[in-house]
C-alpha cells in the first residue's frame, strides 16, 4: 500500500504543478500591459488634419507625439515644407537654425513664442527652436515678464502659405484660435496671405480677443487687435475688427467706471457706463451697473439743485434739475421744482 500511495502522491503533485503553470501563463497574459494604440487610431490620415494636431502637441510640449505625426506627413509627402521645417527643429540644435548672436527681451502681455520668433527671426514657425533655446517645455504657457534669448538674424526660411492657412483653419475649427493666429502672423508679415488667409487671420484675432475679454484680460484683448493694425486698410473683414474694437473699448470704459465707483465718484462712474453701452449695447453688466448707480446720481444732483435754489442761484438750479430729468425722466420732484424754477427764471429775465 505504501508504494501505491507514493505513486498517487507523485501523480497528484505533478498535476498541481502543471495546473499552476497554466494559470500563471493566463495571469501573465491577462496582466500584461496593453499596447497603447488609441492615439494612432485617432490620428487623421490626411496631412491637413495631422499638421495642426502636430503643432498643438508642440505647443503643449508633447514632442514625441508631434514627431510621430510630422514624420508620417513627411514620409507620405516629402515636399510638405512646413512639416519638414518643424521636424527639422526637433533634430537640429537651435543655434544651427537661429544663429549664434542673441539679445535678451522681456515677454509682454499677449506675446507668444510664435510671434517672438516671427519678430526676431522672421519666421513664426521657429517657435520650436526658440523654445528649445530657452529651455521652455510648454511653449503655449509663456509668462509675461519672462526674459528670453532671441536671435538677431532677420533671415526667414521659405514657407508654404497654403499649408499655413489650411492648418490655421483646422486649428480655428477645433477652438484653438490662439494657435491659428500665431500660425498666420508670420505669413501676414511676409505678405504671403491671400484673401482667404487674411479672412482666417481676422477670424482668429477676433476669436482670441473675445476669449481674452471673457476672461477679464482686457489689455491682451486690445493687444491682439493691435497686431492687425499694419493690414487694417487691406482687410476685407475690417468691419469685424472694428466691431471687436468697440467691444474692447466698451470693456475699457467699464473698467474706468469700476475705478470711479471704487473712488466714490458715482457721477464719473455713470458717465463711463453710458459710454460703455454706446460702444457695446449688449454689454449687460454695464446696463445693470448703470441701473444701480443712476438713483444715487439722481439724488446727488437733486440735492445740489435744492442747494442752489435755496441760495437763489436759479440758473444753476435749473441746470441741475435738467440733468436729473435727463438721467431719470420720471423723477417727479425734479419735474415740479424745474417748472417753478423756469418760471422764476423767466420773470427775472423780464425785469
Amino acid at each position: 500500500m505504501k508504494p501505491c500511495r507514493t505513486i498517487l502522491f507523485l501523480l497528484l503533485l505533478t498535476f498541481l504543478v502543471s495546473a499552476c503553470q497554466v494559470l500563471e501563463q493566463r495571469w501573465e497574459a491577462d496582466d500584461a500591459p496593453e499596447t497603447d494604440v488609441v492615439e494612432d487610431t485617432e490620428i487623421p490620415t490626411d496631412a491637413p488634419g495631422r499638421l495642426p494636431r502636430a503643432i498643438a502637441h508642440l505647443q503643449d510640449g508633447e514632442v514625441e507625439s508631434a514627431e510621430r505625426l510630422l514624420a508620417g506627413i513627411v514620409g507620405e509627402d516629402p515636399d510638405n515644407r512646413l512639416a519638414g521645417h518643424l521636424l527639422r527643429q526637433l533634430h537640429e540644435e537651435p543655434e544651427v537654425l537661429l544663429g549664434e548672436d542673441y539679445i535678451q527681451v522681456v515677454v509682454e502681455p499677449g506675446d507668444t513664442l510664435s510671434e517672438l520668433a516671427e519678430r526676431h527671426a522672421g519666421d513664426g514657425m521657429l517657435f520650436v527652436a526658440l523654445a528649445r533655446l530657452n529651455a521652455i517645455e510648454r511653449p503655449r504657457l509663456l509668462r509675461p515678464g519672462t526674459v528670453l534669448q532671441v536671435p538677431v538674424s532677420d533671415e526667414r526660411p521659405e514657407g508654404d502659405g497654403d499649408s499655413l492657412v489650411s492648418a490655421a483653419e483646422s486649428l480655428l475649427a477645433e477652438g484653438r484660435s490662439d494657435r491659428a493666429l500665431s500660425l498666420l502672423m508670420s505669413a501676414a508679415h511676409a505678405d504671403e496671405l491671400d484673401e482667404q488667409g487674411r479672412s482666417v487671420l481676422v477670424r482668429s484675432a477676433v476669436a482670441v480677443s473675445g476669449q481674452h475679454l471673457s476672461e477679464g484680460r482686457i489689455d491682451q484683448a486690445e493687444a491682439t487687435l493691435e497686431k492687425l493694425k499694419p493690414w487694417a486698410e487691406s482687410l476685407s473683414d475690417h468691419a469685424k475688427v472694428s466691431q471687436q474694437r468697440s467691444r474692447v473699448d466698451a470693456h475699457l470704459a467699464l473698467q474706468k467706471a469700476e475705478q470711479a465707483a471704487a473712488a466714490g465718484d458715482p457721477e464719473t462712474e455713470r458717465e463711463w457706463l453710458v459710454q460703455a453701452l454706446k460702444l457695446d449695447p449688449d454689454l449687460t453688466v454695464a446696463g445693470s451697473a448703470l441701473e444701480a448707480v443712476t438713483p444715487t446720481v439722481v439724488e446727488h444732483y437733486h440735492e445740489r439743485a435744492l442747494k442752489a435754489w435755496r441760495g437763489q442761484e436759479v440758473s444753476e438750479a435749473v441746470s441741475y434739475w435738467e440733468r436729473v430729468l435727463e438721467f431719470d425722466p420720471d423723477f417727479e420732484p425734479a419735474r415740479v421744482y424745474l417748472e417753478r424754477a423756469r418760471e422764476v427764471q423767466r420773470r427775472l429775465e423780464e425785469l
